[in-house]
């Protein structure tokens, strides 16, 4: 998989964890075979 940033590009491996905070994103798979991924939403108090 490769995760995609407004200025960035990260090539995940497999058991990569990334913790993404709410900035602007894309995942693609790059690969040749179905990746599997796993993602965890957490609810967070934001102040204004």
């Amino acid at each position: 998989m490769t995760l995609y940033l407004d200025e960035a590009e990260v090539k995940l491996k497999p058991h990569d964890v990334v913790v993404q905070r709410g900035t602007n994103h894309a995942w693609v798979n790059t690969g040749t075979t179905p990746a599997l991924l796993i993602a965890v939403l957490i609810d967070a108090d934001v102040a204004v």
